[in-house]
């Protein structure tokens, strides 16, 4: 993956970062790739649905309970008939995804900086 573009400090704070904590996870009807989580983000959101093409490293029962980061602000978008309402951050090495667990002490909707 290529190096991207600069970006200013007011780009990076237009990004609402937060723990988030699946409160439940389930395969997306007619996909091999995509789990559809509620995620708990605080206050601020509430629980939203939020798609993420994960489902060939990580079992939706896998997630449920779990603390991971998600940009809380990313504009809705559809999947297969699905609207995701967020994004969870991964990590993306080489050879596959992996999900960035946060302790689960932290209280959902904690901003992440």
């Amino acid at each position: 993956m290529k190096k991207k573009l600069t970006i200013n400090f007011n780009d990076f704070e237009k990004m609402d970062i937060r723990v988030g904590k699946v409160v439940e996870a389930g395969m997306v009807a007619g996909s091999k790739n995509l789990i559809k989580m509620k995620v708990d983000l605080g206050e601020d959101y509430g629980v939203v649905q939020i798609l993420s093409g994960i489902a060939k490293y990580y079992q939706p029962e896998d997630l449920v309970g779990n603390n991971y980061p998600f940009i809380a602000n990313l504009e809705p978008k559809k999947f297969m008939g699905e609207e995701s309402q967020g994004m969870i951050l991964v990590v993306d090495a080489p050879e596959r995804f992996f999900l960035i667990n946060l302790d689960k002490n932290l209280k959902p909707g904690t901003i992440i900086r």
